[in-house]
């Protein structure tokens, strides 16, 4: 494998293929599978968790003025969704075999423990997945910017994000037919063309590190072994990178 330490961004669309439900259980365990066979090859992961098949910020947004609801409170509810979907991945994880533990910025009792740099980096050592939920346990700062805290803290080689599209494109390729999709990018290029690929504290952070992001279509059972295995798959994003296009 070409990369032997690993942080997956995991959307909480990532686990439902449908538009109703919360998660999609063949989805769930065709994940957990690829994740296990990764573990076997001595690869180490990081997860960390999103939440938007269960809730978002966002969602209250236009009820929460009437309701007196804060938005800051609205985004302590989505660190709590992010959580909910950790516990489902522990439980799944364990079904494959596979030991995890799950982190939140601070311990909840009896369901996470607190994060600690040194303990995770242990539990990775000892071949445990290292879920991450929470974010970062600030509101107004999105598990993008968890994703790559964690990714630098642990010292991953790279930061997969799995995505609905198979890649970075120029323009919204659900919108124009003639987007096109790069196979590699730098991260100079990605902030000159105004690219959206992280929020733009991730997106500094892994640069300032210099932790490619590799950007992917996750619909595919086995698309997190190919990019771990370094197949051209999705776009690599790096400091060294030239663009390129298929």
């Amino acid at each position: 494998m070409k990369y032997q330490r690993i942080t997956l961004k995991l959307s909480g669309e990532a686990l439902n293929s449908s538009q109703s439900g919360v998660v999609t259980a063949a989805v769930v365990r065709a994940l957990v599978t690829e994740i296990a066979e990764l573990i076997e090859a001595g690869v180490q992961i990081t997860i960390v968790t999103g939440g938007g098949n269960i809730f978002r910020g966002r969602d209250l947004a236009r009820v929460a003025p009437e309701l007196g609801i804060s938005p800051l409170t609205a985004d302590h509810i989505g660190m709590l969704a992010t959580v909910m979907n950790a516990a489902l991945l522990r439980d799944a994880l364990s079904m494959v075999d596979v030991n995890s533990v799950v982190f939140t910025p601070h311990a909840i009792n009896g369901i996470t423990k607190g994060f600690a740099r040194h303990d995770a980096l242990h539990y990775l050592a000892t071949g445990h997945v290292v879920i991450c939920a929470g974010g970062t346990g600030n509101p107004l700062v999105t598990t993008d910017t968890a994703a790559a805290l964690r990714a630098v803290e642990l010292s991953s080689q790279v930061v997969l994000k799995a995505s609905t599209v198979d890649g970075v494109y120029d323009v919204d390729p659900a919108i124009e037919k003639k987007a096109r999709r790069f196979e590699t990018l730098s991260f100079d290029e990605v902030l000159q063309r105004g690219l959206k690929v992280m929020d733009a504290i991730a997106f500094t952070m892994c640069k300032e590190h210099n932790i490619p992001i590799i950007v992917y279509k996750h619909d595919d059972p086995h698309a997190m072994t190919k990019v771990v295995a370094g197949e051209r798959f999705g776009t690599l994003i790096d400091n060294s990178c030239d663009s390129g296009s298929r």
